[in-house]
């Protein structure tokens, strides 16, 4: 069972969102919410296709990873504004 990619895809993307969801109640930080599904997707690509693919994307499914990545890092900042504007009117 644990030869099968897909099924170690899903597993370890159920892991991996039980965990991160969990933490995110433990740890009250807003940009960690914000990265749980796309870790989740991110994560079983890379079992699921066993590479990151490479850079510039030739493919339309190695373009979405690349999409998802940039989206992953443009709303961890956009979480985090709220944090830093506070921090900044602190100093």
């Amino acid at each position: 069972m644990l030869e099968n990619p897909i099924f170690v895809a899903a597993l370890v993307s159920f892991l991996l969102g039980f965990g991160l969801s969990g933490l995110v109640r433990i740890l009250p930080v807003l940009a960690l919410g914000s990265i749980v599904s796309p870790s989740v997707f991110l994560a079983s690509y890379v079992l699921t296709y066993q590479q990151v693919p490479t850079f510039p994307p030739v493919g339309a499914t190695n373009k979405i990873f690349y999409i998802a990545v940039v989206l992953t890092i443009i709303g961890v900042i956009l979480d985090l504004l709220p944090q830093i504007k506070n921090y900044i009117r602190f100093w």
